[in-house]
């Protein structure tokens, strides 16, 4: 079984992780696992303005002062350096949150810089012929985003595979988190 989780370094998306110990030990095939975290290019960084507009008093026999331009300060990380900076980063989380996966099991990162994460998304899943998708329901703005966050929805709509959409635990009802072991059993009535 090809599983593909996205996570967006948020506590909210690591809610997955469960399920994906679940699948992995309900599944009587292998199963191959491809965390993928998607994030917006980074800009450079400007060092801070140390050189400022310079106006020199009349020059010779102008009456007018003459302003020098400014000059653009240096940067402190230029934008390829915070591009590598960030990938390094993702791929650094999503190491983390695989070493919390089960051993046996197939592990693949991807890290992408992208503006439209539920396109990077897609386009892994078509990529990697994926079986399904699990990911963590990002909460919006209004009633429409209440359940399901645009992401989610977008890659949902997509139908590029199956998606399972975990809400996090804060968000579900108590007796859906609550675990089996602390529900209250009814006794048998014996009706069916």
């Amino acid at each position: 079984m090809k599983i593909l989780a996205p996570f967006d370094q948020t506590e909210r998306s690591q809610a997955t992780i469960p399920l994906l110990h679940r699948l992995a030990r309900l599944s009587a095939e292998d199963v191959e696992v491809t965390l993928l975290s998607v994030a917006h290019a980074p800009e450079g960084t400007r060092a801070e303005e140390s050189i400022r507009p310079v106006v020199v008093p009349a020059v010779l026999d102008r009456t007018l002062p003459v302003a020098l331009p400014a000059i653009e300060p240096p940067y402190a990380e230029l934008k390829i350096q915070a591009v590598e900076r960030v990938l390094n980063e993702l791929h650094d989380y999503l190491g983390h949150v695989a070493a919390r996966l089960p051993e046996g099991i197939r592990i693949d990162t991807e890290a992408h810089l992208a503006d439209d994460p539920a396109k990077t998304i897609i386009e892994c899943a078509q990529r990697r012929g994926v079986d399904v998708i699990v990911m963590a329901t990002q909460s919006g703005h209004g009633i429409a985003r209440a359940l399901l966050g645009e992401t989610a929805d977008n890659v949902v709509e997509s139908g590029v595979a199956p998606v399972l959409l975990i809400a996090p635990k804060d968000e579900l009802p108590r007796d859906v988190t609550t675990p089996d072991e602390e529900r209250p059993r009814l006794p048998a009535t014996g009706v069916k």
